[in-house]
């Protein structure tokens, strides 16, 4: 462990139960947590709420904070304000906008096709059509996401915008801010398909957003260190989110990927104040 991530959280994890095989399962995960020091993680599927999922888990192993999430994609009706209430009920704590079956990824892998399909993507059969979700309609929100930012809004949630696009992550930012929504991440700052720029990056904190920054589009290659540590550097530590989008087969454990990405901060210059403000403060102004 490394003593500077003492009750760190890990906002963005994949593990099992799952529609797709995982490396971890939501057990194996927690006791790995408690085991590296850290205060606990949320449990991020693509396709249902995992709020039951948390609850077990912080009954089973009291020592991790798991956080139930829910993601809006067709699997739990899209944009779906009732999804997000019984959720929240339920104690989910984070709410991404759709991903996988998001517009903008379906638009980004179509001009990009030596891009794979994203892993947990549920492919089109010939019974089953996937909606490719957008939350703009002539340029501006549908109605539907007014009443999903209320519930959010409601339940303190923390709103993060998933796989949008930049001009739609913009436009959401600006009106959760606008009705009062006091936790907002920026999802993906530098993944290509959501990837946006500084001045907008800017502009979502100034209306009270993270920016997250992940281990996993590093591995990939979707990303680089130089650019995700510039972009940290220039948006500043109390606004940065960093987690793993870790739990696939052919990743590290997202308890290393976190570990992994502290070092990088520490040798780049980063203060132990900065990192434990990434890692700690903020995802625990998020979720606790």
């Amino acid at each position: 462990m490394i003593e500077i991530l003492k009750g760190a959280y890990d906002l963005h994890v994949h593990s099992a139960p799952d529609v797709v095989k995982r490396r971890f399962s939501d057990i194996e995960l927690a006791h790995r947590f408690v085991a590296a020091g850290m205060k606990g993680y949320a449990i991020k599927s693509h396709q249902s709420s995992t709020a039951g999922r948390a609850a077990l888990i912080r009954e089973m192993v009291p020592e991790c904070n798991a956080v139930g999430t829910i993601t809006l994609n067709n699997a739990v009706g899209g944009l779906n304000p009732m999804a997000v209430e019984m959720a929240a009920r339920m104690g989910a704590k984070i709410v991404w906008f759709p991903t996988v079956d998001s517009w903008n990824e379906y638009d980004f892998l179509n001009r990009n096709t030596d891009i794979p399909q994203p892993y947990g993507a549920v492919a089109d059969s010939k019974t089953l059509k996937r909606e490719r979700i957008s939350i703009l309609e002539d340029g501006r929100l549908k109605p539907v996401v007014f009443d999903l930012l209320d519930v959010i809004k409601a339940h303190n949630l923390v709103l993060a915008t998933g796989h949008l696009s930049t001009k739609e992550s913009q436009q959401l930012i600006r009106e959760a801010a606008r009705i009062g929504v006091q936790k907002m991440v920026v999802t993906h700052g530098d993944y290509p398909a959501t990837s946006m720029p500084l001045e907008i990056q800017r502009e979502c904190v100034a209306c009270g957003a993270f920016i997250e920054h992940n281990y996993l589009q590093i591995s990939t290659g979707e990303s680089n260190w130089e650019t995700a540590i510039s972009q940290i550097r220039q948006i500043g530590a109390k606004h940065t989110l960093i987690c793993s989008d870790g739990g696939q087969t052919t990743s590290i454990p997202p308890d290393e990927a976190i570990e992994t990405y502290c070092s990088k901060l520490l040798e780049n210059g980063f203060s132990e104040s900065d990192v434990r403000d990434i890692f700690v403060s903020n995802p625990r102004l998020l979720v606790e």
